[in-house]
């Protein structure tokens, strides 16, 4: 059982994400929720996250990741959606718009079995924290673990893998994926003061 630690002030964690993330985010809920990314930052929980989230976002500069996972929550409210929902959602958006650019034409010429298991690094491109590495169970079938998430970070980055790697692989010809953790996130060090985690997940297809 991984204990949850109170996270700190937006903006002062050692966890970080590339200003894409906040970017995307932006987009998406001006799309998708009522009000727009304006309304998410009105609807923000405490005066410092609402501080944060009204600065502008370099796609390459570095910022504090864990504030999206209480603004995600405001979007989710927003839209009357649970917060798995929303992540969920806004992932496979992601996936989608990011597959129409420079990806798009290796992900046309790439077998699920090439791609799948360089999956796990690609997603932690945008993070300045954690580790990912994937195993072979056979053709259609691979393990891949994350390690080093912090621990208030791992269901927003779970629900997000869980929605992401469904699309890419099927944009290469997988049908019937499954993504599933067999496992509970495993406390599997400290940074900061805030917990960290390995997560693992079977990916497989048909």
């Amino acid at each position: 059982m991984v204990e949850r630690a109170s996270n700190p002030l937006p903006g002062k964690s050692p966890f970080c994400c590339k200003g894409h993330v906040y970017l995307a985010a932006q987009t998406f809920y001006d799309e998708r929720v009522p009000g727009g990314w304006s309304a998410v930052v009105e609807a923000a929980e405490t005066a410092e996250l609402r501080e944060f989230a009204s600065q502008l976002f370099l796609a390459s500069a570095l910022y504090d990741v864990l504030p999206i996972v209480p603004l995600s929550r405001a979007a989710a409210h927003l839209c009357g959606l649970s917060h798995r929902q929303l992540v969920m959602e806004n992932a496979r958006w992601v996936a989608r718009r990011d597959m129409t650019g420079t990806y798009r034409l290796l992900l046309k010429l790439a077998a699920p079995a090439i791609v799948a298991p360089r999956l796990p690094r690609v997603s932690m491109r945008y993070f300045d924290f954690g580790g990912a590495s994937a195993d072979k169970k056979d053709e259609r079938c691979f393990s891949a673990v994350q390690t080093g998430v912090p621990e208030p970070l791992a269901d927003w980055m779970a629900w997000c893998v869980d929605a992401f790697v469904p699309v890419v692989l099927e944009a290469t010809g997988a049908k019937d994926v499954i993504v599933r953790r067999p496992t509970r996130a495993a406390r599997d060090g400290e940074r900061g003061g805030v917990p960290t985690v390995s997560m693992h997940w079977e990916i497989a297809w048909t």
